[in-house]
């Protein structure tokens, strides 16, 4: 009789485990399912990732080669154009050491006025350039530039005009022309 209430035990056992057991069971392969699918999303998120990343790397590979021919273009452009303003700037410098030596009947003083000019610009908010146009335009009219243009410089800064306007200003006021100095300070 120990033997059987052995056994009617071990099947009580069975019977009241064997629910969970396969319960449990059921829940294992649903786990493994689930994991396997996690694991398939993980490995087509990779795929779909490294995809895009190399979309990504390609797309910006033909923007920067984009940008750097634009910014090779944009170089040579501008360097073009420095090039014609610097050899546009030249060839008004001896224009006007041309009227220099003119003005002053001697390729000496045109030098030297050339050279005070520059200096000169150097220390001012002027260009050379206005600078030299600006004396041999008053050298032409008889007016040492040396003497006239740190005046009129100071007068054309201080009225918020160019220097050239001060300079014709004062040609005309040399001249009697006072029609344009008029309209000149009414406006």
């Amino acid at each position: 009789m120990a033997k059987n209430k052995q056994i009617n035990v071990i099947l009580a056992l069975r019977d009241h485990f064997s629910g969970k057991v396969k319960k449990t069971k059921d829940e294992i392969k649903k786990l493994e399912r689930e994991v396997k699918r996690a694991t398939n999303s993980v490995k087509s998120f990779h795929s779909s990732a490294i995809s895009s990343f190399d979309n990504v790397i390609k797309k910006t590979t033909k923007t920067v080669a984009g940008i750097t021919a634009i910014g090779t273009t944009f170089a040579a452009t501008t360097a073009a154009m420095v090039a014609k303003q610097g050899f546009s700037e030249a060839m008004d410098l001896e224009g006007f050491r041309l009227q220099l030596e003119t003005a002053t009947k001697s390729a000496e003083r045109a030098g030297e006025i050339m050279r005070w000019a520059s200096n000169f610009a150097a220390s001012t908010p002027f260009e050379t350039g206005e600078l030299v146009e600006g004396a041999s335009k008053l050298e032409m009219m008889g007016l040492t530039a040396e003497k006239y243009i740190p005046l009129l410089g100071d007068m054309a800064s201080s009225t918020n005009k160019s220097l050239d306007q001060a300079i014709e200003a004062m040609i005309d006021a040399n001249t009697g022309e006072l029609e344009r100095l008029i309209y000149s300070l009414a406006s």
